[in-house]
């Protein structure tokens, strides 16, 4: 798979249009044009991500947390593929701090009507 970063060296489903993809040096969430649709992320959602191809893609360092915290069923099914893989070992609810600090980091304005 060809992501903005170059070409993907892993590929980890999350869910049917939702994957975690890796690159030799970078790499982030994708979401398929479908997914975004069907789970109804919202625009300011969506303007975050990097639109190429058929696909979203959400940076790994910075943006990953935005669909991750504004879309209920993707949290829920990153959180149990991270710990089905042992990447990490946290609650739900430590998950959701830890994507809203990222969000408070970096896209603060996300947050100003929630």
């Amino acid at each position: 798979m060809y992501t903005p970063w170059g070409e993907s060296q892993e590929v980890t489903m999350i869910s049917r249009g939702a994957s975690i993809v890796s690159t030799e040096s970078h790499g982030g969430i994708a979401l398929t044009d479908s997914y975004a649709r069907k789970n109804c992320l919202p625009d300011k959602v969506l303007r975050i991500g990097i639109h190429a191809g058929k696909h979203y893609w959400f940076e790994e360092d910075c943006d990953y947390a935005v669909p991750l915290y504004f879309c209920h069923d993707l949290r829920t099914d990153y959180y149990y593929r991270m710990k089905e893989e042992g990447a990490f070992d946290m609650s739900m609810s430590q998950l959701e701090q830890r994507l809203r600090h990222v969000i408070e980091r970096w896209h603060p304005e996300l947050l100003e009507a929630n």
